[in-house]
């Protein structure tokens, strides 16, 4: 297993009054891989600090207007050249995004090991990706 590239392009965390629970030191971390179908993917994992709630806590009930709640959500923008050489979404952008990873190294492993060819085990914090 190999340790995904990871470059910081946000503010530290630790920088931050209000810190999120997380083990990732950046709120905005590139990375790139190849995913199963041999296509280069790359973009950014972001957290995202907030969702919508739109059914009750408590009786599921729908509500009039949603909620805005605090989250500790990962997020994903990622993109792939096609043929023609332009740039696009990568087409799983969407999926990843619905699902519930949490910011933490763990789930950002989870979430490009599920979509990646190769399997990555842990992370390493570089000054520029590809360069040893």
């Amino acid at each position: 297993m190999e340790k995904l590239q990871l470059q910081k392009r946000g503010t530290d965390l630790y920088l931050l009054p209000h810190r999120p629970s997380t083990d990732l030191e950046n709120c905005r971390l590139f990375f790139e891989f190849t995913d199963k179908n041999g296509k280069y993917i790359y973009g950014d994992a972001m957290q995202c600090d907030f969702k919508y709630r739109f059914n009750h806590k408590y009786t599921g009930k729908p509500l009039k207007k949603p909620i805005r709640e605090k989250a500790n959500r990962l997020c994903f923008q990622l993109a792939t050249e096609r043929e023609d050489g332009l740039c696009y979404h990568y087409e799983h952008e969407k999926e990843m995004n619905s699902k519930s990873y949490e910011f933490t190294i763990a789930d950002l492993l989870r979430a490009v090991n599920e979509y990646s060819a190769e399997q990555y085990d842990d992370i390493e914090y570089v000054d520029r990706i590809g360069v040893n």
